[in-house]
């Protein structure tokens, strides 16, 4: 389906995580709402990473500690076969 990895530099007190998505689960755009859920765009990266021989954009998110609290609503969950959904 994708990754998700997550890094951070205690040095610096900061953190930032990246996702990928397989192209046959992007339509629904459900990592792209939880992974903004909170977070601000900040920026965009044009064609910084080439995917199957196409350069693609790079959205880029930030959050500070002094943001307002995340509203976050309900990503629906829809399963797919072979997997087990409660």
């Amino acid at each position: 389906m994708g990754v998700v990895a997550i890094n951070g530099s205690h040095q610096h007190q900061l953190g930032w995580f990246f996702y990928w998505v397989h192209p046959d689960t992007r339509v629904r755009g459900v990592m792209s709402q939880a992974a903004a859920a909170g977070f601000l765009q900040e920026g965009l990266e044009r064609e910084k990473f080439e995917v199957g021989g196409e350069r693609v954009n790079v959205l880029t998110y930030g959050r500070l500690r002094s943001d307002p609290p995340a509203v976050v609503g309900h990503l629906p969950l829809r399963c797919q076969q072979k997997v087990t959904c409660s």
